[in-house]
């Protein structure tokens, strides 16, 4: 699948025999996602980043996943850029901002959405 996103302008995905969606990778990743994620990765992390980071405006998760690598994904509202202000806290309170970047959706992640049923879900 990363192949595909990488040479291919158009994706058809099928599903029990069906077309479910026919479109780039690029709209349906922007169509399905339910928030915009933020990677960062820090010189320094503690958990009273933590605190200050839930404070943003709009933010709606936190990933701490990678924690022990200094690293987040930090989920907000779509139409929320919160990428000024979380570079700002960073900076400010000397965590040492690395690396700031948009984390999109998987191809992979686009197809378990639109072939996979949740249970309780007609």
């Amino acid at each position: 699948l990363p192949e595909v996103t990488m040479t291919c302008q158009r994706v058809v995905i099928i599903n029990d025999g069906k077309i479910v969606a026919i479109d780039s990778y690029e709209s349906l990743s922007v169509n399905l996602r339910k928030s915009d994620k933020t990677f960062i990765r820090l010189s320094r992390i503690d958990e009273d980043i933590i605190r200050k980071l839930e404070l943003i405006k709009g933010l709606t998760h936190i990933n701490k996943e990678n924690f022990a690598e200094k690293s987040l994904i930090v989920e907000s509202e779509i139409g929320f850029d919160i990428r000024e202000e979380l570079a700002t806290i960073c900076v400010k309170n000397n965590y040492g901002l690395l690396e700031m970047k948009p984390v999109a959706m998987s191809l992979e992640d686009i197809f378990l959405k639109l072939t996979t049923e949740e249970k309780g879900v007609n």
